[in-house]
């Protein structure tokens, strides 16, 4: 009898949007990073909606010299001037605050079920087994876990997907149970009563020689607001807008790729980022065309390659086809 062989498949988690429990029809709805969508009710709501504002006000009161400090957050817009009292003279005055921006937090599901980070929503496949939470993120999670746990001989390289699954999901004695509840997930989503998801876009990597690497330094005439930390860059709508383009450090990511796909880099990778954007900004592409004009203007083409889906590609390149 031939023994069914596991192949290593590098997937990447985050390459598919995640499929979430929609809360209006119960079916599947897709969470991008920027919005959910259900295509079978047509429920929609963007991240920028869970943005709110703190209104920030600090002076000395002009009539009597005392401190007046106020802060009112969980405002869903700004306004240029705030009127407030002083709490000593009861004068009141018109001023103008400063604002903070920040994310409504997620209830905590009291019922422990998995859930997306961005609006809080429940993965569409998830099941106890035996006391501990079994859940797929989409399709191809499922898929590859089927495929790993059918198999009599596992093959694997390095610590992928896969390698990380937890030791309940790799147990013998659970192997028939887990592979009848992911069997019994795929026929419940192929039935007419489901419109299953699109493959998401290709995600966008770059991987560079130095591993120093500044990205806002070469997004200097960008019109857009930007804020970058050590592990990302990010790129604004708007002023007080949502995130719309990220530049996001991503070294760990190396693991997932292969010794002969990384070979074909000429160079020791030093530093990964992944282009993470909401393709329904009109500047995702200018953005990195932006980047890639002013790298190329201080640095040589082959110390930065790009993926992007199966394509892998000199800076210069990529920019000249624009693969993007």
């Amino acid at each position: 009898m031939t023994k069914q062989r596991y192949t290593e498949k590098h997937l990447i988690l985050w390459k598919d949007d995640t499929w979430v429990t929609c809360p209006e029809c119960e079916k599947i709805a897709v969470v991008t990073n920027c919005q959910v969508h259900c295509p079978h009710c047509g429920f929609e709501k963007k991240a920028e909606e869970l943005e709110l504002f703190a209104a920030i006000v600090k002076l000395n009161c002009p009539n009597c010299g005392t401190p007046i400090e106020q802060r009112q957050g969980g405002l869903k817009e700004t306004n240029e001037f705030r009127q407030v009292k002083c709490p000593k003279c009861s004068e009141e005055y018109l001023v103008k605050p400063q604002y903070e921006s920040y994310r409504q937090s997620n209830p905590t599901p009291s019922n422990g079920l998995k859930c997306d980070s961005t609006f809080g929503l429940p993965y569409f496949f998830q099941e106890n087994v035996r006391g501990n939470l079994f859940w797929a993120r989409n399709m191809s999670h499922l898929e590859v876990m089927e495929d790993y746990i059918a198999s009599d001989l596992r093959e694997r390289e390095g610590m992928t997907m896969v390698a990380k699954l937890p030791t309940f999901v790799k147990s013998k004695k659970n192997r028939d149970l887990i592979l009848k509840i992911l069997r019994k997930w795929k026929e419940k989503v192929s039935t007419p009563d489901y419109k299953l998801p699109s493959i998401a876009t290709d995600q966008v990597y770059l991987f560079f020689a130095d591993g120093n690497i500044t990205i806002s330094d070469y997004l200097k005439d960008i019109s857009h607001k930007i804020t970058s930390s050590v592990n990302y860059t990010r790129v604004y709508s708007h002023k007080n807008g949502y995130q719309w383009v990220c530049f996001y450090k991503y070294n760990r990511i190396k693991r997932a790729f292969t010794k002969e796909w990384l070979a074909q880099i000429p160079f020791e990778v030093k530093t990964i980022y992944l282009y993470h954007y909401d393709n329904t900004f009109s500047d995702v592409q200018n953005i990195l065309k932006t980047f890639l004009q002013h790298y190329l203007q201080a640095n040589t083409p082959n110390s930065l390659y790009i993926s992007i889906g199966e394509k892998l590609l000199p800076a210069d390149e990529f920019l000249e086809k624009n693969q993007f």
